[in-house]
């Protein structure tokens, strides 16, 4: 019941657990609620991942176009076989997105050149999980930041967008 009463206009930051039951439920509240969110924080936990077509039609959902910021944190064991990182390639998807931070998965160099080519001049800064292996030319990717972080630590989990990193880069990047 809650659910379907709860109103947020003025929404514009979210961090949520990206579980079976909650990603349908953020889609029918970013669209009740005509908000315009600009940062996303989804982390999919080790149970209860939701099925890769839920996650991606969030991810393709026209609530989310005007997303600036997106971190998403992939159960690694879970989305092995399937991963909603190649509709982040598609046309019309996300499209002011500046900022991607990618953890806890396999970012192959190859998607970031597609990611690059995709979303040229737009994205601006993306963070890939330690152990990725970067695109060797690049002086090709000269408008993109790609920078490897650490793992997430388990008392990290589900970090509140308030502590979350900035959505831009700062300079000295």
């Amino acid at each position: 019941m809650l659910d379907s009463i709860l109103f947020t206009p003025n929404l514009q930051k979210l961090c949520v657990p990206a579980t079976d039951k909650l990603v349908p439920a953020i889609t029918q509240l970013l669209s009740r609620s005509s908000c315009i969110l600009t940062h996303l924080r989804l982390q999919t936990p080790d149970q209860h991942v939701p099925a890769i077509s839920t996650l991606t039609a969030l991810l393709q959902s026209s609530q989310l176009d005007n997303l600036v910021h997106l971190d998403l944190t992939l159960h690694p064991e879970r989305l092995a076989i399937h991963s909603p990182l190649p509709v982040l390639t598609e046309p019309g998807v996300l499209p002011h997105l500046e900022t991607l931070t990618i953890r806890a998965t396999d970012v192959e160099a190859a998607w970031i050149r597609r990611i690059h080519a995709a979303r040229k001049g737009v994205l601006r800064w993306l963070g890939v999980p330690h152990g990725t292996t970067l695109p060797k030319e690049p002086w090709t990717m000269k408008d993109l930041v790609v920078e490897v972080h650490a793992p997430l630590g388990m008392e990290e989990n589900l970090i509140p967008v308030s502590k979350a990193p900035p959505y831009r880069p700062t300079p000295d990047r």
